[in-house]
């Protein structure tokens, strides 16, 4: 597996990204992943709401956790601060980011707040629908390993 180090600046530098309460219930976030060609370069996003129902249009993502470490960062909004994932989420992120245009994603662990526990039941509960809205389900396995990819 690549280790995709970031050159940006030390942890200690960067302001963690705060989450601005969703307006109402049937909102969402929904992560628009910057491009770029460069597969090692820093993961770069903004979080916009919408409404599930209305304007959804985006991809949902399915993978697994893997370990809880939050090691691996992606870099959100103007500022660029910063959301800890994990880096089963870093490596599938990397691998559906496109290289010329924003994409449209939704990701459990970033799209609903993890630190607000009201919140997290209510998007939690609203999983299937927002899977089921999605224009696709992309899923990831994790990156290859052990000749995986003839397997696939």
């Amino acid at each position: 597996m690549q280790n995709h180090k970031s050159t940006d600046p030390t942890p200690a530098a960067v302001a963690r990204y705060v989450y601005r309460p969703l307006e109402k219930h049937e909102f969402t976030r929904i992560l628009l992943l910057h491009p770029s060609a460069d597969r090692d370069s820093p993961l770069r996003c903004d979080l916009i709401h919408c409404q599930a129902a209305a304007d959804f249009a985006c991809e949902a993502i399915s993978y697994a956790w893997g370990p809880p470490d939050l090691t691996a960062s992606l870099f959100c909004g103007p500022e660029g601060d910063e959301i800890r994932i994990t880096p089963s989420l870093e490596s599938a992120l990397r691998a559906f980011r496109l290289p010329s245009e924003t994409r449209r994603l939704w990701a459990d662990a970033v799209c609903i707040n993890q630190q607000d526990l009201d919140e997290k039941i209510l998007q939690v509960r609203r999983m299937s629908f927002i899977y089921r809205q999605a224009e696709h389900v992309r899923v990831w396995l994790g990156d290859e390993a052990d000749d995986s990819d003839e397997a696939m």
